[in-house]
């Protein structure tokens, strides 16, 4: 008899065979599969909670026929990304290259506040806010970098 999570891979295969490369990174289809691997393999704790929202993501995904489009669906959407802060906030475990988005955008906006303060000091505006951006988005990919490779070493990444 089959488990859990080797059923659930089944679906979820079965359900993405048609999908493009990128219909898969869409849905997020790496993520779900390395996490059912994670549950399989005991590194994260089986718990109700958790298959009751694997199980929601996964059947709502829509299988795709060769003549079809997908319709993502918003509310599918939705629950991929609650089930990735759950699996976050509980298990400590991260999507690939989460660090290097979010602190890239958080960073590129302080380099902005600073750019403009520069800029006005120097009475051009639009070479202070260019090397603000700049420097942030420098100083985000580097720090994302750094924690997406920590997080990556540390073997907490799905």
């Amino acid at each position: 008899m089959k488990n859990w999570t080797q059923k659930m891979q089944e679906v979820l295969n079965e359900k993405t065979e048609n999908y493009t490369t990128q219909e898969k990174a869409h849905i997020s289809f790496d993520y779900l599969k390395n996490l059912l691997v994670k549950i399989e393999d005991n590194h994260i704790p089986d718990s109700e909670v958790l298959r009751t929202k694997m199980e929601q993501v996964i059947n709502g995904i829509q299988h795709k026929t060769t003549e079809q489009k997908v319709r993502y669906q918003t509310k599918n959407l939705n629950d991929i990304t609650n089930l990735q802060t759950f699996v976050e906030e509980n298990f400590n475990y991260v999507k690939k290259g989460k660090f290097k988005k979010s602190y890239t955008s958080k960073s590129m906006l302080l380099g902005i506040s600073f750019g403009i303060a520069i800029g006005v000091a120097l009475g051009k505006l639009a070479l202070g806010l260019s090397v603000g951006m700049l420097f942030g988005i420098a100083v985000g990919q580097l720090k994302g970098s750094n924690l997406d490779r920590k997080a990556e070493i540390e073997n907490r990444v799905l």
